[in-house]
C-alpha cells in the first residue's frame, strides 16, 4: 500500500514538473544596445557597499517590440560584446528572462517597452 501511495506522488510531482516547464516558451530576442545606467551609477555613489555591481541598460528586440531592460553585473565585466548576438528570452510582466550563454537561466528587469519601427522595404530595382 505504501508503495502506491509513493507511486502515485511521484508521477504527480513529475507531471507537474513538464507542466511547470513547458509553460516557458523562449523566443529569439535580438540585442540592439548596451549602455551603463546613468541612474544606477549615481545610486551606486550613495551606498558604497554595492561598488562591486554595475547597472546596464539593455535594449532586446523581441518580434515588433523593443524592451530596455536594467541587468546588474559584477564590476570589470563588459557586456558590450551583447550589441548584434541574439539570445533566447521570455518576456514576462516585468522581467525579461533569458538563457546565458551557458544555457543557465537569468533575468532583468524590464524598464520600458516600446513598439520597434517599421522595416523599410528595399527600392526596387
Amino acid at each position: 500500500m505504501r508503495k502506491t501511495y509513493m507511486a502515485g506522488w511521484f508521477l504527480v510531482l513529475i507531471s507537474l514538473g513538464a507542466f511547470a516547464k513547458s509553460h516557458y516558451t523562449y523566443q529569439d530576442g535580438k540585442v540592439l544596445s548596451v549602455k551603463r545606467s546613468e541612474q544606477a551609477s549615481l545610486f551606486l555613489e550613495q551606498h558604497p557597499n554595492l561598488q562591486n555591481q554595475v547597472d546596464y541598460d539593455i535594449a532586446i528586440q523581441v518580434g515588433d517590440t523593443i524592451y530596455t531592460c536594467r541587468y546588474t553585473a559584477f564590476k570589470g565585466d563588459s557586456l558590450d560584446w551583447l550589441v548584434g548576438r541574439t539570445l533566447q528570452v521570455y518576456p514576462q510582466k516585468r522581467v525579461m528572462q533569458f538563457k546565458d550563454l551557458g544555457g543557465s537561466p537569468a533575468g532583468a528587469s524590464i524598464m520600458s517597452k516600446a513598439p520597434a519601427p517599421a522595416a523599410v522595404p528595399a527600392p526596387k530595382p
